[in-house]
């Protein structure tokens, strides 16, 4: 987030135990983030409170599920980071990509977790696919990301 200053409003789709938001969050106080979640466990609640706590006003959750919800979401503003960590089944991580495109701008960065063979083999198709289908335009290099993935570096 420090190397990219213009990143002010964030869509989560993914909450969880709220440590990617937590991250985004604690590096500047100027970013605002939004997440949704289908709220499957317990501890959802308790990071939730956590994050308003630690970030007054700066994250609405909406729980619910992201295919279904992200088509009908309408920000005041587009987002400048997507950050997809949902359901890693297809066709969850394909409709999470696709929906989220209509709330990007040309200069948004998508960011897709689980990008891996382990847990992610529908993740890597969903993200291969857009790509090739020019949903997305992948920056850098996918086998960086499979060396990483793979416990290499």
């Amino acid at each position: 987030m420090l190397v990219y200053p213009k990143i002010k409003k964030v869509m989560e789709i993914g909450f969880n135990s709220g440590s990617a938001t937590d991250t985004i969050l604690s590096t500047r106080d100027d970013i605002k983030a939004v997440s949704f979640d289908i709220m499957h466990w317990d501890y959802v609640y308790c990071a939730k409170k956590y994050i308003d706590k630690m970030y007054l006003g700066r994250h609405p959750l909406v729980s619910a599920d992201s295919t279904k919800t992200i088509p009908k979401h309408t920000p005041d503003t587009k987002s400048d980071l997507i950050f997809i960590d949902g359901g890693h089944s297809l066709p969850t991580p394909s409709l999470d990509l696709k929906n989220s495109k209509r709330l990007s701008h040309a200069g948004t960065l998508i960011v897709m977790d689980d990008y891996c063979l382990v847990h992610g083999i529908h993740v890597m198709k969903a993200w291969d696919d857009a790509v090739k289908k020019r949903v997305i335009n992948q920056i850098g290099d996918r086998r960086y990301l499979e060396i990483i993935n793979e416990g290499g570096l």
